[in-house]
């Protein structure tokens, strides 16, 4: 079954932070928040376009989704027992951004069996058949970053998991406008995955619909 719910979990979380930098300027999770230039709107809008032609390519199926990162140089690795790897990072399976220093050692010793101090973004499956849904997620935050989007640096991303994890009014006001900005530039991307999904979500299941009408009833109201 797929786990829409994860999705739709991880948004209405994003949908409900804010915060304040101490100088009290309010800064919302809504990627409107931020004075994007022209370029970084019109990027914006480019990756949700070619992303939206990438999953009507292959139907939304994830295999070849995951093809495609690996035709572009992205390291996949898939293990059994993915989720469980992944916890001493607090990860979940799918697009991981870069890592360094024990991450990074970490990631490299159970994917490479090497020591190193620097991991670049790879993907970190289950072996099996992948849940497309997640899989268009997690392709959308990859492709987002392959173009060079904002929000996905070491640093930033650590940021944000910090905040993601605790939004408390304390942690908030430790915030630099650097930070704030950082971190808002992260939400906007998880945002704009998660929002891509939703809506693809509803295209696919109302197209079921509408075929399940015609096979029941002979027709369709629409």
């Amino acid at each position: 079954m797929i786990k829409k719910q994860e999705v739709r979990r991880k948004l209405n979380k994003l949908n409900k932070m804010k915060y304040k930098n101490k100088s009290s300027k309010s800064i919302s999770g809504s990627s409107d928040a931020l004075d994007i230039n022209a370029e970084t709107e019109n990027l914006i809008e480019q990756t949700r376009l070619d992303i939206e032609e990438f999953v009507k390519q292959v139907q939304g199926q994830p295999e070849p989704l995951i093809e495609n990162v690996k035709a572009a140089g992205t390291p996949v690795y898939r293990f059994p027992n993915a989720k469980k790897l992944l916890q001493p990072l607090k990860e979940e399976t799918g697009f991981i951004c870069e890592k360094k220093g024990l991450e990074a050692l970490y990631l490299s010793i159970i994917t490479e069996h090497k020591f190193k101090f620097y991991t670049p973004p790879m993907f970190i499956l289950k072996t099996g058949k992948l849940e497309p849904y997640l899989t268009v997620y997690n392709f959308y935050l990859w492709y987002s970053q392959k173009v060079g989007l904002d929000g996905f640096d070491y640093e930033t991303q650590k940021k944000f998991k910090k905040y993601y994890i605790n939004n408390s009014s304390e942690e908030t006001n430790k915030l630099s406008l650097k930070d704030i900005y950082e971190i808002e530039a992260a939400i906007s991307r998880e945002k704009e995955a998660t929002d891509f999904v939703l809506k693809y979500e509803k295209h696919i299941e109302g197209a079921k619909n509408v075929l399940n009408k015609i096979k029941n009833d002979g027709g369709a109201n629409v």
